[in-house]
């Protein structure tokens, strides 16, 4: 099996025990998670989603629709209060993301921006049991 070298250079910060890339635009992926991550519980409100995610009510809105349809989230009434829960779907997305978002904190800080071989990332993928696709 051929290794190949491949430079990583992805600052990371720490934020709420959660890791965030160090740019100042989060991709539609981070915000996605930032809604699952919201809504995991118990559901939670759409302007409890819009304060914990930082984003405006159009925002909400469109990832809110884009996440029902995909099946990651649904709807539920409690209380006379439409609230949104992550699906099953929805939270094997979020643990998949935690694993990504881990092994690119520890590739990181363990090589300090020294090169990766893939050859590791295949050992690593074993300790982690991804879930079956959907």
């Amino acid at each position: 099996m051929e290794r190949y070298t491949v430079k990583l250079c992805i600052p990371l910060l720490k934020e709420n025990n959660s890791f965030r890339f160090n740019r100042k635009y989060r991709s539609h992926i981070e915000i996605i998670a930032l809604m699952l991550e919201a809504m995991k519980e118990n559901g939670a409100p759409k302007f409890f989603i819009m304060k914990h995610t930082n984003t405006n009510s159009a925002q909400l809105n469109r990832y809110l629709k884009t996440l029902i349809q995909i099946g990651f989230a649904e709807t539920t009434l409690k209380n006379n209060r439409f609230l949104y829960v992550a699906s099953e779907r929805g939270l094997a997305f979020l643990k998949q993301y935690y694993v990504l978002q881990e092994m690119l904190l520890e590739a990181s800080t363990e090589t300090k921006l020294k090169p990766l071989t893939y050859g590791k990332l295949a050992e690593r993928q074993a300790e982690y049991p991804f879930v079956s696709r959907f």
